[in-house]
C-alpha cells in the first residue's frame, strides 16, 4: 500500500465555484483552486512558493 502525504489548504472562499480565482495557487501541473480541486492536495504537487 502506498502512502499519499497531503495537506488541507484554507482559505476564504469568495465564490466557492473557482470563478474568481481568489483562492488559486501554482502547482506542478499549473493552476488549481482550493474551492474546485481541493482543498486537501498531494504535497509532492504543490509548488514550494506556497506556504503550508
Amino acid at each position: 500500500m502506498r502512502e499519499v502525504l497531503g495537506d488541507y489548504l484554507a482559505c476564504p472562499l469568495v465564490c466557492a465555484s473557482g470563478v474568481c480565482l481568489s483562492c488559486s495557487f501554482e502547482t506542478h501541473s499549473g493552476v488549481k483552486v482550493i474551492c474546485r480541486d481541493g482543498p486537501v492536495f498531494d504535497l509532492r504537487e504543490v509548488a514550494r512558493s506556497v506556504t503550508i
